[in-house]
């Protein structure tokens, strides 16, 4: 972390104690961990070395990325008071609402497939599963009526009755914004006008069946479709082939609020059980696919250190959390 990027907290004018006003942060994380503050004259006579041939991969510490190191990314810190709150009012949430991230037609043509392909799923998914139950029935091998497959009928038949409407809509909807100039800005009240419709069937959803988290707009799923068919480079996406009109979702993804923090407060881990009475997080982690620091068991990770020693620009000592998912 470049040090001469950290500007003061503006309410307060307060800047991390025991920094210096230009030079690095360096943090090395796997099992353990690692610090190391340079100072401009440091840094000034650091070189690139290559990591250890015997350091492990990444993947065996348990994340889904490749190679022995995490991924480098570029970040521009960002200094407000923390409270521990999930996403600071400074750096609002751009993907808080559809109508925030589909903003053109080429973004609403692909998000609008993705989700009528989830939807002509979960209809041709829940008719076999009825006409299975069916077939038990007339041979005379219905197993008991089980709480949960009578959530799953109930489930098909609400689908049966209302879905097919909508499918039939967002079909002509999808049609509509492919036929548009994809950079085009969507016409909002139309957008308004189908995610109101959607929202209606999201609702008559008891449970969070397959289409539930789409129907609500779901940024996260067009991402993985644009970044998924991006060209490679050293298993890198080359974001410089991102179509014009998908760039303001990649562009909001990239440089909106992702979830880390330097110096901050973190919010209760409600699955960790270590003591970290008297400490402070120095820094904190989130799982980011930029990263490549996703992993199946947990959303990220983060060091603490000694609350008053930290206070005097200490920066030694305490303990690596990884924070539970489950």
């Amino acid at each position: 972390i470049d040090l001469g990027t950290l500007s003061p907290e503006p309410t307060t004018g307060a800047r991390p104690p025991g920094l210096p006003g230009r030079g690095a942060l360096l943090v090395f994380i796997g099992q353990h961990y690692a610090i190391q503050v340079l100072d401009e004259a440091d840094l000034a006579d650091a070189a690139p070395v290559e990591p250890p041939r015997d350091l492990a991969g990444v993947a065996e510490l348990g994340y889904w990325g490749s190679g022995n190191t995490f991924e480098a990314w570029a970040v521009d810190p960002v200094p407000y008071l923390s409270r521990g709150e999930q996403s600071p009012e400074v750096l609002p949430d751009l993907f808080a609402t559809p109508t925030r991230w589909i903003t053109n037609w080429g973004i609403a043509a692909l998000e609008a497939q993705i989700l009528v392909e989830a939807l002509e799923l979960e209809l041709r998914l829940g008719r076999e599963f009825v006409a299975y139950r069916k077939t038990q029935v007339a041979e005379g091998k219905t197993p008991p009526m089980a709480r949960h497959i009578e959530e799953r009928l109930a489930h098909c038949a609400m689908m049966e009755d209302h879905a097919p409407g909508l499918l039939a809509e967002l079909q002509a909807w999808r049609a509509k914004a492919a036929a548009q100039p994809p950079e085009a800005p969507i016409e909002p009240k139309a957008l308004e006008a189908i995610l109101a419709r959607r929202t209606r069937l999201a609702e008559r959803m008891q449970n969070d069946y397959g289409a539930r988290n789409l129907l609500s707009g779901n940024a996260s799923r067009c991402w993985d479709e644009i970044a998924g068919k991006l060209p490679r480079i050293a298993g890198r996406p080359d974001f410089s082939g991102v179509p014009a009109a998908y760039r303001p979702l990649v562009n909001s993804k990239i440089t909106g609020w992702r979830g880390h923090r330097l110096f901050g407060i973190e919010p209760e881990f409600p699955n960790n059980s270590e003591d970290l009475r008297g400490q402070d997080p120095l820094i904190s982690i989130a799982s980011d696919a930029l990263l490549g620091n996703q992993s199946e068991h947990d959303y990220g990770f983060s060091i603490w250190l000694d609350r008053d020693r930290m206070a005097r620009g200490t920066h030694e000592g305490g303990q690596f959390v990884r924070h539970c998912a489950v």
